[in-house]
């Protein structure tokens, strides 16, 4: 009905009109929830008189008594705002005393009475917290005295006693609230028990999904134990659910209410994206998601997002599409979205699931889309699957996931004395493993040694050094041996993945001593091993699950393993490890994708359903074809071949192309080369200019290409990467060459084969290219009428051409759209048993692998499969940061060995919603919860990454961790004083909305700068990283780097980088801000990740200031930067630094005692421009000339440099070289002269090219010998010319053919055709002239047609093929009845015992004995009674409760099963409050969330839900006042006395100090923290301190100069320092062994014996043996043998007697003159020439 609102109605008029038109409750309670406001503010602002009001207190208690479950939200909506009303709080009582029983609007007190009554009882019912307040208990005293004294009310003693049972309530409720009791949240939450059973909850979100919260949530239990598994597996399934829906729903619920509140429709969200004028274009195929369709943005609104950029609409994220405002509500996932098209079209296709009634989008109106969270919808489906399908029986591991008990038990697969062979890890080579092909014989290792060998449960382990690994990495590997649960923390650089492989290594080297405890060996009662079981010959595979959270981390574990596997890594046809994950870089790892193992698996594969994937495979191909096709005509430049195109042609129009169609197509569009070839002639007798030919060419080329910048992968990338699995087993790549011309080949082809062309020729060419490409993709086309009326094509100008060419080329589109939808239809039909054949097809192949490696993702997608093929082993790698779920339905119940590697300390589980990750605990993983509860676990304690600096920064963070010895021989970074630095800075960051990423200018070209500066210190760019902290940072640096300067440089974001790793680390931490807001970066494992990835160096920029303000964590890493490092490894030849500052100190690697600047903005870095330093390079080359840099420390001996000089040398004719200087090379002049050649003719040569034999190219006439004239070039003697004109020529058979002039009839074969008569069946034939053995050679192929002896029919046969009836069986189609039911049949005629074979497939209709209802059955399926039973539907009414419900006509047991799912109204014991429940349901089960109010014994009070009224807390703030009048802001402290912390100024007692202290301390004994200077009494040395520390407890800070206690040397260190535990960095001089010069070392390392390989740098002059000539250079080069070639020139005779000049190593001795040929040109004058002799540079002396 319509909404009765008032409208322009006064309150009066309004509550009259409601109150005569007798609406239903329901009806009623809708209109006043909606106008309530309205007539709340019309009783307050205007006099409404009594009557009114009581007639609105009468429909108000009509409408509060409505039950109808949906209507219960705005029942509590109604009481709410009246409690606050006017009607209760100051109305009530004067309303009630003015009444009189002679109303006029025929509403009586003892009505008005009842009405207030109901009204209460209703408040009390449903929200017993707002009847505590002082009003509502005033009314109801006064209520209760009108009651008593009404002698005329019907039922008075009952509306006595009601009365007072109901203040008596209130006043019970008012007590309860004011003592709270406080239980534990956790014990209280675990005894709830849910209201359904989580496994029949719908997966798919719904429409009540989104309307309405849950009403039952458990947290995740981070410590203790849970009750059960089904507690456990309930939790996690409510949690990860919500996890899911909330955010959708949050959006949804902001959306409807801004809805209602902004009339205009436009807002935006804070909980989601919104967008509007959402279009259906239309509904396709997809190949990975079947069914999709197609929607288009709003242009307006599209435009203006930036979708290379964008987090929007990534690949999997939930949508909610409506198009009548949400009332009906469509889920869709996000199915393709290619940015590059969102950025152009705003189009994007989508999965729509089958929810309800809503299958189908409806086309051509505007929807509504709301977008809340990127998260990926298909893992979220398939783990909430799996986590149903869960059973007690077969769940392994529960002991320690549910119960988290301590003691872990050995794998159930070894026996107590199981020895391991360990030699491949202990001799670091590849394993052997048990091969299925060859009867299970281990292959890739020789026989066992007692030395390799080591009993797992006894301690004679190999040692470290042995297994290559440190003590932590040695026992987490004993550890994972032989324990079937095992827990691996690994920090940061402490080699998790390398243990991990060796791990595997172990386990898959001896998976040939494995007990198989599926099937034998194990006892039924109490599952222990049965020590005399006999081990089967091989275990069935799967042996081993990887699974890692990343693909980077997935193909890094996949190249371990295959690095270890035996060489031959393929067991049979198929490899011992299969991935699942998308594209990897690797071609080693790629060949064992699950894609390319369904390609060759396909032809083994025996399913009934292998058919169906060969079917699926042609159409997925066909779409691939048709759809590359249409993009390739719509995107490339591409001419469409004349047959491909003759199709869409008229008759008419098909016939004015001649014969040779196919070249004149191509002339009549001018595409041809020789067409472009002719333009280039005309613009050369038009004589245009290079200049006016490349301005028109420039004009042509409509896009202005920018600069290209760096790659990076954003955020919707990085998700399609982790969430797409490419399992297109289709291998189609379209060869344009098969549907058209490519312009942009042919030019190219065309630019490459005429190279030694001029530039104004290329030029022409490409401008011809621009042209033609143009035509093709702008412009009109022709209309249908217009191309009919055109009768003659050759007419037409190019301009008509073209529009006629674009509108064939439209019809030919349109067909192969018509050909897409056809095939795509066909695909559709086949879709869902595709879908399942390629599953099946991709259990069989992981049961022919030994390891399956997997992404979480993808572990969560197969997680059924999983289940069904069992690995025995999981290993799952960055376990901390996976979700709990994803590992629970990872594990499969044969698995039997469970091995966790990760670090909660770095990154964690990152779910959707906050609000779930902190209180609901879902961003703790399950390695995190088994660590807090005390399970054993190992954590490795040896960094081998970060150099000692840069691991002190997270060394707080990790109880454990020791720098490997590796990390001490790093390097200092090249150019920079410090290898670890902070650069800090107080430039704003920004925000920007569109992303909702925070970016900030100044640092992104800060460290542009600082890349390119270590770029040109002779740093590779893949050494370098760039990470931000955010990714509108991490956009905001590839806008700045060029990748013509910066290829190969990594930038990422810091959530991405997890597990990575680089030389060189350049950390942009973004926020710079007043107020102390910096976001995750405050989160200790985001700070851990951010700090850990650099090995040689780490350099930070950000705004300390901003860092420090809020952050414990950064403070402490700050003061650590802060200290100038005493024992720093870094260069001692500048001056010393703190690792922070405003500045960047830098030097110069070529002049090291120059000071270096100090780079504290990115303009500093331009003083040094070349990476060194501003002195002039000057370096000589060989040329001559000097290097035009300034001093740069990359290529130092310039060996890449090329010299920009000009070159100074003329040639013979005076003409000077235009190049730049190219020594080494010929300096050929290319000046154009005009040249006369022997013959006569001019031609126009470069100059310096020898024309007197240079061969003639003007084409002359000439007579051959058999009198014919003949062109030819003149160079070309016409003896060598046969003559091509053609005669007539008799030959020998008598016939005439034409032939060329030089071909002998003799030799020439007649193909005139001539006709014959077959000697055998009289049959004509035809054949060439020549070929008279063709009917000996050839059989007959005339068709006849006979009948068959043996049935008549007809059939068609070659005449030669004689026994065509015995061969070819009859297909004839004939119509049979069975002899057994009578029913017709048909059957090719040749299958007699078809009737046998099949069974009679007729539909028959028969009646049940039982129930008489009707069935259908096949014919042939005579048993279907006993197999089957009545399905037919029926209503019936339970005997324990007498509700109707629905049940199949058979299912007589429905009752018993089922339980009734009726809601009905119940009451809450403790409360009494009422809940709409199933009938089944125990209202003592369910928490009650009626809204109550509690007030406390602080006087204070809080309304919340009633179930929590046993462990509500005072949330409120104190607001005392202390004795100095200052206010308590603290939340509620009751009954603990308030401590005012505000700080006041006075004189301490003690030390008559004045300092502020809080107003409740007692200056008496405050700890004084004036800063004072105190004598430490062990030394002496004075230090300031606070006031109130003892000076004996302090350690000195210090500086004094102290004797090491080893060398004696000394060293300035802190008083306080234990200087046996000091470095001494003192250089000392040792002798070197090899040669006895000396050399500097360290101190230390002298005394540790910690030599390291020292090279002599002594200079020495050396003798060269083989020569004689010296050399200076470094003494370790001589006695390494690494000594230069001798560079000196010595001078030699050639033969020819001239003398020159060569390099003394390229000359061997005398032998260069008989290798040396003298290229010396006389002159009349002498001269000298610069020549090149075999690279040889010499002068040659005439």
């Amino acid at each position: 009905m319509a909404s009765k609102s008032p409208g322009k109605l006064q309150p009066a008029d309004f509550i009259e009109k409601l109150y005569k038109s007798n609406l239903q409750n329901e009806e009623l309670l809708e209109i006043l929830v909606k106008t309530m406001k309205v007539i709340n503010r019309g009783i307050d602002n205007t006099k409404l008189s009594d009557d009114y009001l009581s007639l609105l207190v009468h429909l108000i208690a009509k409408a509060s008594t409505c039950t109808v479950h949906r209507r219960t939200q705005e029942v509590f909506q109604l009481l709410n705002m009246l409690s606050d009303s006017s009607l209760i709080t100051t109305r009530s009582i004067p309303l009630l005393v003015g009444v009189t029983c002679n109303n006029s609007r025929d509403h009586d007190f003892h009505c008005l009475l009842s009405d207030y009554l109901t009204i209460l009882q209703e408040l009390y019912i449903r929200m017993p917290h707002l009847c505590t307040t002082p009003h509502v208990i005033g009314l109801v005293e006064f209520l209760k005295g009108q009651v008593s004294e009404c002698d005329d009310c019907k039922d008075k003693n009952k509306m006595v006693d009601f009365v007072f049972e109901l203040k008596k309530d209130i006043m019970r409720i008012a007590e309860e609230r004011s003592k709270p009791k406080h239980v534990k949240k956790q014990d209280i939450e675990d005894q709830f028990a849910p209201p359904e059973d989580f496994r029949t909850m719908p997966v798919v979100p719904g429409q009540i999904d989104v309307l309405y919260a849950p009403n039952f949530l458990r947290r995740n239990k981070v410590y203790g134990k849970y009750l059960d598994l089904d507690h456990y597996l309930d939790v996690q399934f409510r949690l990860y659910r919500e996890d899911c829906v909330s955010p959708l729903r949050d959006a949804l619920l902001e959306f409807k209410q801004k809805d209602r509140e902004i009339r205009s429709g436009k807002f935006r969200l804070e909980s989601g994206l919104v967008y509007r004028n959402v279009l259906v274009l239309n509904q396709s195929t997809s190949i990975d998601n079947g069914d999709v369709f197609e929607l288009q943005l709003d242009s307006d609104h599209s435009k203006k997002i930036n979708w290379i950029k964008s987090k929007r609409l990534i690949y999997g994220s939930l949508l909610l599409v409506s198009f009548d405002r949400f009332k009906t509500i469509f889920f869709a996932v996000v199915a393709e979205c290619e940015r590059e098209t969102l950025q152009k079209t705003g189009c994007f296709a989508v999965q729509v699931f089958k929810s309800g009634s809503n299958v189908k989008l409806p086309r051509n109106e505007y929807g509504i889309m709301i977008e809340a969270t990127s998260a990926y919808f298909e893992a979220y489906k398939h783990v909430l699957k799996a986590l149903q399908r869960i059973k007690e029986e077969t769940f392994p591991f529960q002991r320690y996931l549910v119960l988290c008990e301590k003691d872990v038990s050995m794998p159930s697969y070894i026996l107590k004395d199981c020895v391991y062979d360990l030699r491949p890890l202990i001799k670091n080579s590849r394993i052997g493993i048990e091969n299925t092909q060859r009867g299970n014989r281990r292959i890739g290792m020789s026989r066992h040694t007692l030395t390799n060998e080591v009993r797992l449960f006894q301690e004679d382990w190999p040692s470290t050094a042995v297994l290559r690994m440190d003590e932590s990495q040695r026992k987490a590997f004993i550890s994972a041996l032989t324990k079937e649960f095992v827990l691996i923390q690994g920090p940061p650089g402490t080699g998790k993945t390398y243990l991990g492989l060796q791990i595997a290594k172990a386990l898959l080297h001896n998976s040939g001593r494995w007990q198989q405890m599926d099937s034998i060996g194990e006892d039924e009662e109490d599952k222990k091993p049965i020590r005399n079981a006999r081990r089967p010959e091989a275990l069935p595979k799967p042996y081993m699950l990887v699974v890692c959270y990343t693909n980077h981390a997935l193909d890094q574990f996949v190249e371990g393993i295959v690095d270890f596997m035996p060489e031959n890594l393929y067991d049979g046809r198929f490899p011992r490890v299969v991935r699942f994950g998308s594209r990897c870089k690797n071609p080693k790892v790629e060949e064992l994708s699950i894609k390319n193992l369904r390609r060759k698996a396909r032809y083994e594969f025996n399913n009934p359903r292998a058919g169906v994937i060969e079917k699926a495979t042609a159409a997925k191909r066909k779409i691939k074809e048709i759809r590359e096709t249409i993009e390739a005509l719509q995107s490339r430049n591409i001419v469409l071949w004349f047959n491909i195109l003759k199709s869409v042609l008229s008759e008419n129009h098909v016939n004015q192309f001649g014969d040779n169609k196919s070249i004149v197509w191509l002339q009549w569009l001018h595409v041809l080369e020789q067409s472009w070839y002719k333009e280039v002639n005309k613009h050369y007798q038009n004589q245009k200019s290079d200049k006016e030919i490349k301005d028109q060419l420039i004009a042509m080329e409509t896009e202005h290409k920018e600069e290209e910048l760096i790659t990076v992968i954003s955020e919707s990338e990085h998700a399609f990467n982790d969430r797409y699995l490419e399992v297109d087993d289709v291998d189609f790549s379209l060869n344009t060459d098969t549907i058209g011309l490519d312009l942009d080949m042919q030019c190219e082809s065309q630019l490459q084969k005429t190279k030694h062309l001029e530039e104004k020729c290329r030029l022409i060419l490409r401008l011809e290219k621009e042209k033609a490409a143009k035509e093709l993709h702008y412009g009109e086309n022709m209309s249908e009428d217009q191309v009919i009326d055109v009768k003659n094509i050759w007419i037409l100008s190019m301009e008509d051409r073209w529009k006629m060419y674009r509108y064939w080329l439209m019809q030919y589109i349109k067909i192969l759209h018509e050909q897409l939808r056809t095939s795509e239809q066909e695909f559709n039909e086949i879709f869902d048993d595709y879908m399942r054949a390629s599953k099946e097809l991709d259990e069989y192949i992981m049961q022919q692998t030994t390891v399956i490696a997997m992404t979480t993702t993808n572990a969560a997608r197969y997680s059924e499969s999983l289940h069904k093929v069992g690995p025995l082993i999981t290993i799952i790698e960055e376990a901390a940061e996976v979700p709990e779920a994803h590992i629970i339905t990872a594990i499969s119940p044969r698995c039997k060995h469970l091995i966790l590697i990760g670090d909660h300390k770095q990154l964690e589980p990152k779910p959707a919603v906050y609000e779930l990750a902190t209180r609901f605990n879902l961003s703790v993983s399950l390695f995190e919860r088994m660590v807090k509860n005390e399970l054993s676990y190992h954590c490795l304690q040896r960094q081998h990454r970060m150099r000692p600096e840069i691991s002190e920064l997270v060394r707080h963070i990790y109880d454990v961790l020791y720098d490997n010895d590796n990390v001490y021989e790093y390097p200092p970074i090249k150019g920079v004083r410090k290898s670890l630095f902070f650069i800090t800075h107080n430039k704003q960051e920004a925000f920007k909305d569109e992303g909702r990423s925070f970016s900030n200018e100044y640092e992104a070209e800060y460290l542009r700068e600082l890349c390119l500066y270590l770029l040109k210190q002779g740093y590779k760019p893949s050494d370098i990283t760039i990470i931000a902290a955010y990714t509108g940072q991490m956009f905001c640096i590839k806008e700045k780097m060029p990748r013509s300067k910066f290829e190969g440089v990594n930038i990422c974001v810091l959530d991405n980088y997890q597990g990575e790793e680089n030389e060189i680390i350049l950390l942009s931490l973004v926020r710079s801000n007043a107020k102390g807001d910096i976001g995750f970066l405050n989160r200790e494992n985001r700070i851990c990740v951010a700090l850990s990835r650099a090995k040689q160096g780490l350099f930070i920029i950000g705004n300390s200031s901003t860092l420090t303000m809020k952050s414990q964590h950064w403070q402490t890493i700050i003061k650590k930067l802060q200290i100038e490092e005493e024992n720093s490894n870094e260069s001692e030849t500048g001056p010393k630094y703190p690792s922070l500052g405003k500045a960047l100190p830098l030097y110069c690697q070529n002049h090291l005692s120059h000071e270096g600047i100090l780079a504290e903005s990115p303009n500093d870095f331009k003083k040094v421009k070349d990476g060194g330093c501003n002195l002039p390079c000057e370096f000589r080359l060989s040329c001559g000339h000097a290097c035009r840099y300034d001093c740069h420390p990359f290529d130092r001996e310039h060996e890449a440099y090329k010299c920009k000089k000009q070159c100074s040398q003329t040639c013979e004719e005076g003409h000077k070289c235009r190049k730049r200087c190219h020594f080494d090379d010929l300096c050929c002049c290319n000046v154009i002269m005009t040249r006369e050649l022997k013959c006569g003719h001019t031609a126009n040569l470069q100059c310096h090219l020898d024309y007197s034999k240079y061969p003639c190219p003007v084409e002359v006439t000439r007579t051959l010998s058999c009198g014919h004239p003949a062109t030819m070039k003149c160079c070309i003697d016409q003896d060598d010319i046969l003559c091509k004109v053609i005669v007539d020529r008799e030959l020998k058979c008598g016939h005439t053919t034409p032939l060329k002039c030089h071909v002998d009839p003799k030799r020439h074969m007649c193909v005139t055709v001539v006709t014959g008569t077959r000697s055998k069946c009289g049959h004509e034939f035809e054949r060439q002239c020549h070929n008279v053995f063709y009917e000996e050679i050839s059989d007959c192929k005339v068709l006849i047609k006979e009948k068959r002896s043996s049935c008549d029919h007809v059939i068609q046969r070659y005449c030669f093929d004689t026994k065509f009836e015995k061969l070819v069986k009859c297909s004839v189609t004939v119509t049979m009845n069975r002899t057994s039911c009578g029913h017709e049949y048909q059957r090719q005629c040749h299958d007699q015992l078809y009737e046998k074979a099949h069974n009679c497939n007729e539909v028959v209709t028969e009646q049940w004995l039982s129930c008489e209802h009707e069935y259908e059955r096949y014919c042939y399926d005579s048993n279907y009674v006993q197999s089957h039973t009545c399905e037919i539907v029926i209503p019936d009414k339970r005997d324990d409760c007498g509700h109707e419900y629905v049940r199949k006509c058979s299912d007589t047991d429905y009752q018993t099963e089922n339980k009734c799912s009726v809601y009905v109204e119940k009451d809450f014991l403790y409360c009494d409050h009422k809940l709409m429940l199933q009938c089944h349901q125990d209202v003592t089960l369910v928490k009650c969330k009626a809204n109550v109010t509690t007030v406390f014994e602080c006087k204070h009070s809080k309304t919340h839900e009633c179930h929590r009224s046993n462990s509500i807390k005072c949330t409120d703030k104190c607001n005392l006042i202390c004795k100095n009048g200052h206010q308590c802001l603290k939340s509620c402290h009751f009954p603990t006395s308030c401590d005012c912390k505000e700080l006041i100024k006075t004189i301490l007692e003690p030390c008559q100090h004045q300092q502020s202290i809080p107003c409740s301390s007692d200056p008496n004994v405050y700890p004084c923290k004036a800063m004072v200077k105190k004598v430490i009494v062990s030394c002496g040395h004075s230090q300031e301190m606070e006031c109130r520390i003892d000076p004996e407890t302090v350690s000195c800070k210090f500086v004094v100069l102290k004797s090491l206690p080893i060398c004696g040397h000394r060293k300035m260190v802190l008083c306080s320092a234990n200087v046996s535990d000091v470095k001494c960095t003192v250089e000392v001089k040792i002798e070197l062994e090899k040669c006895g010069h000396s050399a500097s070392i360290k101190c230390w390392e002298k005394v540790t014996n910690k030599l390291p390989e020292i090279k002599c740098s002594e200079t020495i002059t050396h003798v060269r043996s083989n020569c004689g000539h010296t050399i200076t250079l470094q003494c370790w080069k001589v006695s390494s043998n690494k000594i230069p070639k001798c560079k000196e020139f010595i001078s030699t005779t050639l033969a020819c007697g001239h003398l020159i000049k060569c390099v003394c190593s390229e000359s061997k001795g005398k032998h260069v003159t008989k290798r040396v040929k003298c290229i010396a040109m006389w002159t009349s004058l002498s001269r000298v020439v610069v020549m090149n002799v075999k690279q040889i540079p010499a002068i040659v002396y005439a």
